[in-house]
């Protein structure tokens, strides 16, 4: 998949990330479980995924 098409399909979706009813906890909980598996937990950078501005 070229980048321009992943960025039409996110444009698809951020009424839905935007939208005040949308659950801030709703992937959270897969993030802290994939952390679980790295080694040295300082620092992560995660680009490019949604625009709730979340951070945990």
């Amino acid at each position: 998949m070229k980048p321009q098409h992943i960025a039409k399909a996110y444009d698809h979706l951020v009424h839905l990330w935007q939208n005040n009813s949308f659950d801030m906890s709703n992937g959270i909980e897969q993030h802290k479980r994939a952390i679980t598996f790295v080694d040295n937990r300082s620092r992560a950078l995660d680009v490019g995924c949604g625009c709730t501005g979340r951070f945990f």
